[in-house]
């Protein structure tokens, strides 16, 4: 993961990821490198499981990867990550 000291200087959308099991947990980080090689990704937090995206669209891709990684070394049923979706504003910029 491209490592930020700070959120990006434009306009973007921050996404927090989230596990509910200590399986999805362990897939974390695997989905965190996932966001490093999806287009649209600007960067972000693996400590603190943020990452930053230039658009919704980017983000959805990456979602689809990330389910599908989970069913593959997990199977169907075995929890859900919670991607909570954010604007993030440079600031100084006017909402």
């Amino acid at each position: 993961m491209r490592p930020l000291e700070t959120a990006p200087a434009q306009p973007c959308w921050a996404v927090r990821l989230s596990a509910d099991t200590p399986a999805l947990n362990g897939l974390a980080i695997c989905a965190l490198r996932l966001a490093t090689a999806q287009p649209g990704c600007l960067g972000g937090d693996a400590v603190a499981q943020l990452t930053y995206w230039d658009s919704v669209d980017a983000i959805a891709a990456w979602r689809g990867r990330v389910e599908q990684l989970v069913q593959q070394r997990l199977g169907r049923g075995s929890g859900e990550f919670g991607f909570e979706v954010s604007r993030s504003l440079p600031k100084g910029a006017g909402a």
